[in-house]
């Protein structure tokens, strides 16, 4: 009989609960963690634990104190380093030393920021609603449906790489790309205190009933 080759790496229980027929996901529990030399650090919610972000050359490790990040945690992201301060989970302050030496401060109000649309989602969405030119070859043929529009706001919050994910033909896939041209700018999103690059998907309903 052949020994089994797999090995323990680490186990977390994900509690989770019905809300308004929603799946709601709590905070995780930690079972337990061993590191690389399969050493246990981390048992019952307590101890030292390491997160690898697959694919990447990004991982994080620090003290676990019943469940909750706690003290000190390092990493790298990249060929970035960084140093966070945590208490109960909360991330007090941050600092993100990159290839240059050069030093960037951060917080929990600029740890991880999503861009955002001049006036937020709904104002994008009634101005799509109101800017949007349905093509007259897709009115004549009744065609209805979703397009798919691709792009990105990039670290100064312009709209750039547009692409058509998906289309329905008669010129409403180019349509969809003028009218995501006219958003204007954007404000950039943040992760650890610097801007970065986001992509979205903007799924716009044609509806001739």
């Amino acid at each position: 009989m052949k020994e089994s080759s797999w090995i323990l790496k680490m186990m977390v229980f994900y509690p989770s609960e019905l809300h308004k027929k929603k799946l709601q996901v709590k905070k995780p529990i930690y079972i337990v963690y061993y590191d690389s030399l399969q050493n246990k650090t981390l048992e019952n919610g307590n101890g030292r634990i390491r997160f690898n972000v697959e694919g990447k050359e990004e991982y994080e490790e620090g003290e676990i104190v019943n469940n909750l990040r706690e003290g000190e945690w390092k990493g790298w992201t990249g060929k970035d380093s960084f140093v966070e301060n945590y208490s109960q989970d909360s991330l007090l302050s941050g600092a993100l030393t990159k290839a240059n030496g050069a030093i960037v401060q951060y917080d929990s109000t600029t740890y991880k920021v999503n861009p955002e649309y001049s006036g937020g989602i709904y104002k994008m969405m009634t101005f799509v609603a109101r800017n949007f030119d349905y093509p007259k070859e897709a009115m004549k043929n009744g065609v209805s449906g979703i397009v798919e529009i691709d792009f990105v706001i990039n670290k100064v919050g312009e709209v750039e790489d547009l692409k058509v994910k998906q289309d329905l033909g008669f010129g409403t896939g180019e349509a969809g790309i003028r009218v995501v041209k006219k958003f204007g700018k954007w404000k950039p999103g943040l992760r650890r205190g610097e801007p970065l690059r986001v992509a979205y998907t903007l799924p716009i309903r044609l509806n001739l009933r």
